[in-house]
């Protein structure tokens, strides 16, 4: 039951003397604004990208953990007071002011879990993520966000292609024109462009060929970091701290 995960959180946030900010509710997204978007409307996922931004609007408030509704905090992060700064610590010293959990399947990024830092790209990207709101889920249009931003410093050439991949019809199981396909294949294809050393070719032969992200280590994209599958040597603000354990996409 939802209980459950509702608990872990506010068990976790009581024992760390932390905040606990819960959003409920629908936003109005039936109309998509931008353009491009092909389905035209918006789901209620939404929500994250406004609660974040509330979040980050609070007196004193220049960190945020998000956490899905269905994500937890492990008995790691329990057993261990501070945890959670010392994670904002690895971003610190990364320069990043968005860092996400490791993932768990094939996607670039999973806003699962989020640690936000109050910076002037947060809030840009943020903006983004709102204004181009597209589809059912909200994960599409953070990996828009993050290329259209980056695109802005580069020679990515990337011009909103990702809002054309909304649909989850997946009976044609060769569709190059789904959800599926923008998340294991076209992602990765802008993204590469940025970072090329943190992508790993799987042997697999296919007609696209598929990337997987490099999991023995922090990556760093501009402003960005995508943390490992394997244990964080501490940062800076806990260097006298062990190693941080990993911090996975759908658990903290």
């Amino acid at each position: 039951p939802w209980s459950h995960f509702l608990w872990n959180k506010l068990c976790y946030c009581k024992r760390e003397g932390l905040d606990f900010l819960l959003f409920l509710g629908n936003v109005d997204t039936a109309h998509a604004p931008n353009p491009k978007c092909k389905s035209g409307k918006a789901g209620n996922h939404w929500i994250k990208a406004v609660a974040i931004h509330a979040a980050l609007s609070r007196a004193g408030q220049d960190e945020v953990l998000v956490l899905d509704t269905d994500a937890i905090f492990r008995k790691e992060s329990f057993s261990r007071h501070g945890l959670a700064s010392c994670y904002f610590g690895v971003m610190e010293d990364a320069q990043a002011s968005v860092a996400a959990g490791a993932e768990h399947y094939q996607v670039f990024v999973n806003a699962a879990v989020l640690l936000v830092r109050e910076t002037p790209w947060t809030r840009a990207l943020l903006r983004l993520w709102w204004r181009d709101r597209c589809g059912e889920k909200d994960q599409l249009i953070l990996w828009h966000s993050l290329l259209t931003l980056w695109n802005q410093d580069s020679n990515l050439n990337y011009d909103g292609e990702l809002l054309a991949y909304t649909s989850r019809d997946y009976k044609n199981k060769s569709s190059t024109s789904t959800y599926k396909h923008a998340r294991r294949v076209v992602t990765f294809d802008y993204a590469r462009q940025i970072r090329p050393a943190h992508f790993v070719k799987s042997p697999v032969r296919r007609e696209h060929p598929i990337y997987h992200l490099a999991a023995d280590r922090l990556l760093d994209f501009p402003d960005f970091a995508l943390l490992p599958q394997t244990a964080l040597p501490p940062p800076k603000r806990c260097r006298a701290e062990a190693a941080l354990p990993s911090l996975r996409s759908n658990a903290a």
